[in-house]
């Protein structure tokens, strides 16, 4: 079991505690009635900036808190990243969101690659989301 730096009083999260989603079971939450998907990517915001999935938020890792109102506002939090293989910055993001008690908090391990290798289209580009305040 992994503990998260800084997480000690809050309640331990395991690699077991991770749900994953597939990108059908992403499209399919969020067509669930009475969702408020929230999408998280934890890339680079330089990354994010030059594409990201639509609706998506960035939150730099050391930014997850447990009172920010976006998260809070989710029915369900999707976290992903690259796609390119294991994402440390996507589970662990998944896991900080647990430990701090936010509830349905999923990780999209197949990320923009997938999305992409799917056909689907990432958000334009060139009217980005706003990011994460500071």
């Amino acid at each position: 079991m992994v503990l998260l730096p800084g997480c000690e009083n809050t309640p331990q999260v395991s690699d077991a505690s991770i749900t994953s989603l597939l990108r059908e079971q992403l499209i399919d939450l969020q067509a669930a009635p009475h969702q408020k998907v929230l999408l998280v990517d934890v890339r680079s915001a330089d990354t994010f900036s030059a594409g990201h999935l639509r609706g998506a938020i960035h939150i730099y890792l050391p930014q997850i808190n447990g009172s920010d109102p976006r998260l809070l506002a989710a029915t369900a939090i999707v976290v992903y990243g690259s796609g390119e293989g294991f994402d440390p910055l996507a589970h662990a993001a998944v896991k900080k969101m647990l430990a701090l008690g936010y509830q349905d908090v999923y990780d999209y391990p197949g990320g923009i690659k997938d999305w992409l290798d799917s056909g689907a289209e990432l958000a334009d580009v060139s009217h980005p989301l706003p990011a994460a305040q500071p």
